[in-house]
């Protein structure tokens, strides 16, 4: 919910900058600020996916471990058909 609401903002942001004076500056005020909301967003964000990372590790892995043995009993597969022509 929180995404979909900083996704939307960040859009307006972009259209209203995107339309004007492009020679407009931030003062170091409104730098602050920015940089200020930048950094939390940021930590937020790193810890949701953190936290994503480590619920998704043991599922991923798992499908990552099948996928290589598929792979390698395939080869294997072929190498007997190989020696079986032979």
């Amino acid at each position: 919910m929180i995404y979909s609401k900083l996704i939307v903002v960040l859009a307006i942001l972009g259209f209203i900058t995107s339309c004007g004076d492009s020679d407009t500056t931030l003062t170091p005020e409104e730098k602050f600020y920015v940089d200020s909301l930048y950094n939390k967003e940021s930590a937020k964000l790193k810890q949701t996916y953190d936290s994503l990372c480590v619920i998704n590790r043991d599922t991923l892995l798992k499908y990552a471990i099948d996928s290589v043995k598929q792979v390698r009993l395939k080869e294997i597969e072929q190498l007997m058909d190989i020696k079986d022509g032979e």
